[in-house]
């Protein structure tokens, strides 16, 4: 696995420190986590915004649809 340097405000690495001790990891184990956590979290959004366009796409397919289904259901 490569390796990188990070530099940090003493703030946020005081925090990391607390995160990989609550999490039982090391701090390269809690970014890893926060990282994890992040992508997920935008994968989410992402398929948020996907399933509400295609329930647009699908409402307007049933809108056009719908008064053609109307016309045979209503001749039988």
């Amino acid at each position: 696995m490569p390796r990188i340097t990070v530099s940090l405000p003493e703030e946020q690495l005081l925090y990391l420190n607390q995160l990989a001790k609550q999490w039982d990891t090391t701090r390269s184990g809690a970014v890893l986590k926060i990282l994890e956590k992040h992508q997920k979290k935008i994968q989410e959004q992402l398929m948020v915004e996907g399933y509400k366009e295609m329930s647009l796409l699908n409402q307007e397919e049933a809108n056009l649809a719908f008064p053609a289904q109307a016309e045979v259901v209503l001749r039988d």
